[in-house]
């Protein structure tokens, strides 16, 4: 979600100004993540040997926050896209081009499976020339929408950042993209099973050396943030509300959380996830009151059923490709490794085609798009 915008002014900003409320805000989009990595890195301490970080979540919890969390924010993305003609006309590259040539790349990775290797009904490097796009992508996501919610926050709380508060505060979002970048890369290239490692071997070790240099790098904006903070607070003369902060402190401690322990990379993407849940259900809401007047009670009625609904879509999309495993013997037989390799791609096509389907609809500049978001705040 980026914050490239033309003055979108409040008739009355203040601390209580919200997407959903200043606490689920909150909790949301980094408060929650932050209790819960501190708490990671607690257990940590009195059990570094636990199961839990060199198998990462559960198979049976990640299924379940992904079928509550992860799933209906890429399904959330889809509703928004989709919903309407002139929306999917205007924004063609997202709703057309970018799916017909996942599409066309999938196909091909069918139609030319590896001869050899543990999966031979499907092309391994397309595979995971895929999961390299998506991670870079996510990297560009990941980072892109933390830096939305400090703006946003902030813009709905009456701050207004100038451009060395803004240079300032955004430095640790950019230099963790890159550092994200480096690790998925060399979280892949690790992998002993990986057709791209065995190619470009001789230079993991000098990728290595950058991403250690790197890191540091990480560590020295963390005082460049906080000084863009304070200069907010000394400038404006309004304390930024938590909201602001949460999902920049949030993100640091992500990617402390996968550089100490990377098998729960998973939990990233619920973190980030619930971050975003709360914008698409805002819309909802609001397009929703737009059509009539409706109370309070019918309109959180009206948002609880729009999520169960992402929710059921998201457990068709996901879950459908796996459920023939059921009947699987076990082995790697016909049946279970197309079901794996379906499920697979859909996961690899769904993160990628979101990275661009959000960078399509949430353009603050959109009047349409502020007019959606920010109804409820009565904007001038």
């Amino acid at each position: 979600m980026s914050k490239k915008n033309k003055p979108i002014q409040l008739k009355s900003p203040s601390s209580n100004s919200a997407i959903i409320s200043p606490s689920i805000d909150f909790l949301c989009c980094g408060g929650l993540s932050i209790v819960v990595v501190i708490s990671i890195f607690g257990y940590a301490f009195f059990s570094p040997q636990s199961q839990l970080f060199a198998t990462g979540v559960p198979i049976l919890g990640g299924l379940i926050l992904g079928t509550l969390v992860n799933a209906p924010h890429f399904m959330a993305s889809y509703f928004l896209l989709y919903r309407n003609r002139t929306q999917v006309i205007e924004h063609k590259w997202a709703s057309v081009y970018v799916p017909l040539i996942l599409l066309g790349i999938i196909l091909y990775a069918f139609l030319t499976p590896t001869l050899t290797g543990s999966n031979p009904r499907i092309n391994a490097t397309v595979v995971e020339m895929l999961t390299v796009v998506s991670s870079v992508l996510l990297a560009w996501h990941y980072t892109g929408q933390a830096w939305g919610m400090t703006g946003s926050f902030a813009y709905i709380g009456g701050i207004r950042m100038d451009k060395q508060e803004r240079m300032l505060v955004r430095s640790g979002y950019y230099v963790l993209l890159v550092w994200h970048i480096l690790w998925a890369c060399l979280f892949i290239l690790r992998k002993m099973e990986s057709t791209l490692a065995n190619n470009i071997s001789d230079q993991i070790p000098h990728l290595v050396t950058l991403y250690n240099v790197w890191s540091v790098l990480v560590l020295l904006t963390i005082p460049l943030g906080i000084a863009g903070f304070l200069r907010i607070r000394r400038r404006t003369g309004i304390m930024p509300p938590l909201r602001c902060y949460a999902p920049w402190i949030a993100i640091y401690l992500w990617y402390t959380l996968i550089w100490a322990h990377p098998s729960l990379f998973a939990l990233l993407q619920i973190f980030h996830a619930l971050q975003y849940l709360v914008f698409p259900l805002r819309v909802e809401i609001n397009q929703y009151a737009a059509k009539q007047e409706r109370s309070e009670t019918r309109r959180i009625l009206h948002g609880i059923g729009y999520y169960v609904l992402l929710v059921i879509v998201g457990l068709i999309v996901f879950e459908l490709p796996t459920l023939p495993l059921m009947w699987g013997d076990g082995k790697m037989n016909f049946l279970i490794t197309t079901c794996l390799n379906i499920s697979a791609v859909t996961a690899s096509f769904v993160n990628i085609h979101h990275y661009f389907i959000d960078g399509a609809i949430w353009k603050i500049r959109n009047p349409e798009v502020r007019r959606t978001l920010f109804a409820h705040l009565k904007m001038a």
